[in-house]
């Protein structure tokens, strides 16, 4: 099966949106509008990015991407919806499947469908082998409480299609039950999910959990296991809806234990599913823990205590959230699991057993009891933010690895949210940005006067634009279309007038030298300097310098780079910033797509055609002339790999 992002790249949403829609209209900001499918549209209210395929209804607050539309539209789940867009992307949705299953599986082949790195899996007992035939196939290692292998419990999967299979004689398991300690110090709170690769993902985002292979095999749960448990959470895929009452009954035996009912927003199937669909897991696993419907034995006896462990949803009355303090106790220990870690260590080490080790572990425990403000710490971390960010952002750089500093923190942000002070961003979970109400005045009465810079640029773009100080100029150009080549052009033209830096991302000191040897010219007569560098460019950026940057990478998250282009802005004082970001060839802009415009002053795009390179100006503030060069295409080619000749422009 093609992969979301595929799919995507390959899909024309053009055709797609007005197959489904009829005829779109230009809208605001570069998108489309339509009317909108899910409730009474008399005025176009449904506006379409066909860059990335992001859509939002301003009559009915509806929102989503390609898939969420056509989950809702078709009223089908998400497997079927990323099918049926295959096909009309001109993709085999099957084509794939069909030669995995003729060659087998392989362990890169699985960590990259579950988006998991290799290294996490065989950490946690996943391997790679080989049958007779050397056809691969895929080993999950089922481990007891001591940490043996129970071989008749072991999966094996031989392609992506199929759901593992026990071996020979095996009998089904609890899959994690070796990772118990880890489990109870998580406050007794527990998720139960269906299968390994949910469970491999909630440990990859720090959540307790195990798996049981198959929602039919529910009779593997034994009270034994859950005895020291308080609360477990039961993620109830779509079809297995009263699972947790069934696991509830199971261990009605265990009076003190409460079990709630998670239900999925709607399109998602699994954890799994939403981890590669780039969801942000952990505040969509909160957000489900805090709509859970208890379903365990007498839930009266415990309302009180199930309104202050959900104080972080916001709802009701707020329990002195504001200035609560909470103690982390080694990955969110309550009091007694912590001493009673602590107490074991020492018992082993008295033992003898690596003692060493048993007294850093209690060293970590015993400082982690300290107490800590986490409102007070998420509102300085939140106000001294800029650009966008995740509530997983949050819990990292701040260190919030127990369930009680996620929960006080994710309601710290949803307090500041009633505020006014943050608000969400986009259409993925758990994004905001902070409102930055300051005001910085501009002096303009004392600025000093005087014309643009004097800048030169390749291709004669002087006579078409214009930059001043502090101004950001952003070049997206696609493969092989000569982003370096156009870089080191400006750089030679602007060397002799200003004091010009180069930012190398890619290119080793060899091969830089051998491409300003094909501008042939003596190397001594170069008089940029040049640095290598591949991130954070605010940080080294020269504030009244020319700083060009070739090239500023995102591989994901591409509206983050919206945040680092005002990074280097507000480094700058008197100088400008000439930044190269990457293309697709398919699309009108560069990586980030609008949130790559957001503070350029000048935006050009490069790309190759049949027999020409073309570049176009995007936009352009200023301008060189009366005449509005926005629109304006030059058409032009790459000689011996540095100089660029001008065919025509239009």
């Amino acid at each position: 099966m093609p992969t979301p992002a595929e799919i995507k790249q390959a899909l024309d949403f053009l055709a797609f949106f007005e197959n489904e829609l009829g005829k779109l209209r230009p809208g605001s900001n570069g998108n489309s509008l339509g009317f909108c499918p899910f409730h009474k549209d008399r005025v176009p209210s449904f506006s379409v990015n066909l860059e990335n395929g992001l859509w939002h209804c301003f009559g009915c607050g509806a929102a989503g991407d390609v898939f969420d539309f056509a989950q809702r539209k078709w009223n089908c789940d998400f497997p079927t919806a990323l099918r049926e867009l295959a096909r009309l992307a001109g993709l085999d949705p099957d084509e794939e499947t069909r030669q995995r299953e003729k060659e087998g599986l392989t362990l890169e082949q699985f960590a990259a469908a579950k988006n998991l790195p290799v290294d996490f899996l065989i950490q946690h007992g996943v391997k790679q082998a080989r049958g007779k035939d050397e056809r691969p196939y895929v080993v999950f290692a089922y481990r007891g409480l001591e940490g043996q292998i129970i071989k008749e419990a072991t999966r094996l999967r031989f392609s992506l299609s199929e759901r593992p299979m026990a071996k020979r004689g095996g009998k089904p398991h609890i899959y994690g039950l070796w990772r118990i300690s880890e489990m109870l110090a998580e406050d007794g709170e527990l998720n139960l999910v269906e299968g390994e690769s949910d469970c491999l993902t909630a440990w990859l985002y720090g959540l307790s959990a195990v798996g049981v292979p198959g929602k039919t095999l529910l009779k593997i749960l034994g009270p034994e296991f859950f005895k020291d448990f308080k609360n477990i959470y039961v993620w109830e895929e779509p079809g297995a809806e009263g699972w947790a009452k069934e696991i509830a009954a199971r261990l009605s035996s265990l009076s003190h234990l409460r079990i709630f009912a998670m239900t999925p927003p709607e399109g998602i199937k699994d954890l799994s599913e939403a981890h590669c669909r780039g969801l942000d897991v952990v505040a969509l696993v909160r957000e489900m823990q805090r709509e859970a419907v208890e379903v365990s034995g007498s839930q009266n006896d415990h309302k009180e205590n199930h309104q202050q462990s959900q104080t972080f949803t916001g709802k009701g009355e707020e329990k002195t959230q504001g200035n609560q303090t909470h103690s982390d106790g080694g990955r969110g220990a309550s009091e007694n699991a912590r001493v009673f870690i602590i107490n074991y260590c020492k018992n082993l080490a008295k033992k003898g057993i690596d003692p060493s080790f048993c007294r850093k572990v209690i060293e970590y425990l015993e400082k982690s009891g300290e107490k800590r403000n986490i409102a007070a710490e998420v509102r300085e971390w939140v106000l001294t933010s800029s650009g966008f960010f995740l509530t997983s952002d949050c819990f990292r750089e701040l260190e919030l690895t127990s369930r009680d500093f996620q929960k006080a923190a994710v309601l710290e942000l949803l307090k500041l949210k009633a505020k006014g002070i943050i608000e969400p961003c986009g259409n993925r979970r758990g994004c905001y940005r902070r409102i930055e109400k300051e005001l910085e005045p501009i002096d303009f009465k004392n600025a000093p006067d005087g014309p643009p810079l004097p800048l030169r640029w390749p291709l004669g773009l002087e006579n078409l634009v214009a930059l001043y100080p502090k101004n950001l100029a952003i070049v997206a150009g696609s493969k092989d279309a000569g982003k370096t080549a156009f870089c080191l052009n400006f750089a030679r033209l602007n060397q002799d007038l200003f004091d010009t830096h180069y930012f190398c991302s890619e290119i080793a000191a060899q091969e830089f030298k051998h491409r300003l040897q094909l501008f042939g010219f003596p190397l001594e007569t170069w008089k940029i300097k040049v640095w290598e560098r591949s991130s954070n460019f605010a940080d080294v950026i020269k504030p009244d310098s020319l700083n060009i940057i070739d090239y500023l990478e995102i591989s994901e998250n591409f509206y983050l780079i919206a945040q680092e282009m005002r990074r280097i802005y507000e480094n700058l004082r008197n100088g400008i910033a000439v930044v190269g970001i990457q293309k697709d060839p398919n699309t009108r802009l560069g990586r980030g797509a609008s949130f790559s415009l957001e503070k350029a002053r000048l935006y050009v795009t490069l790309d190759t055609q049949d027999h020409f390179n073309e570049l176009t100006i995007i936009s352009a503030k200023n301008w060189a002339s009366d005449r509005n060069p926005q629109g304006t295409k030059i058409r032009y080619k790459i000689v011996n790999g540095s100089k660029l000749i001008k065919i025509s422009d239009r």
